[in-house]
């Protein structure tokens, strides 16, 4: 059980947040989590590896086809991670809605353990709690990572040999060190970063 802190400035990305438009669904109010999501989702199908599983028994990699995202969630009961199933194949704003609904069963205790079921990686939004910014997010069984997302905050940063104020987003990505090394955990935290501070290549 290995932990990688990254930052990301997530500037650029939190304005087309704040300006996006889903025609289907005019009046959406999105989060930062369903663009760090449709990341994750771009970053799991260029490095398969990390949406991989270690069979107990046999110790051999079974490689999945599809992503199934756990998603932390703070409920009465604890923390929760329902399901959110085939993510891949959804738009932002599906995400979004995926997460509405989960987030409320979760909080209403309107889901059953099945729902809870079948992860291929999970996200830990942290940030939402609280003031965090680094953790060391446990890793699920049947999974081999899992990435928590920090609070975002104003920082100063260097741009162009320029420091000027960024949002800034810390990233806690915990890996299974028997079948992810750093040869292949870097290259997917590279990837992700680079997507979320370059929104207009996957988020349109």
């Amino acid at each position: 059980h290995v932990t990688d802190c990254n930052d990301a400035d997530i500037t650029d990305i939190d304005t087309l947040r704040r300006n996006f438009n889903d025609p289907d669904q005019p009046n959406l109010k999105l989060t930062m989590l369903p663009f760090v999501l449709k990341a994750v989702c771009r970053s799991l199908q260029k490095y398969p590896i990390l949406n991989a599983a270690i069979d107990p028994d046999t110790g051999d990699v079974l490689f999945r086809q599809y992503i199934n995202i756990g998603i932390g969630i703070d409920s009465e009961r604890g923390l929760i991670a329902p399901v959110i199933r085939k993510i891949e194949t959804m738009s932002i704003g599906e995400i979004s809605n995926q997460l509405d609904q989960i987030t409320e069963n979760a909080r209403s205790a309107s889901f059953s353990i099945a729902d809870t079921k079948g992860a291929t990686y999970t996200v830990s939004n942290a940030g939402a709690i609280g003031r965090t910014r680094y953790s060391t997010p446990i890793i699920q069984q049947n999974t081999v990572a899992c990435l928590a997302v920090g609070r975002a905050r104003p920082m100063p940063w260097v741009v162009e040999n320029e420091i000027v104020k960024r949002l800034i987003l810390p990233l806690s990505h915990s890996i299974d060190h028997r079948l992810i090394d750093g040869g292949r955990e870097i290259p997917f935290i590279e990837h992700l970063i680079n997507d979320l501070e370059h929104p207009m290549r996957f988020a349109v």
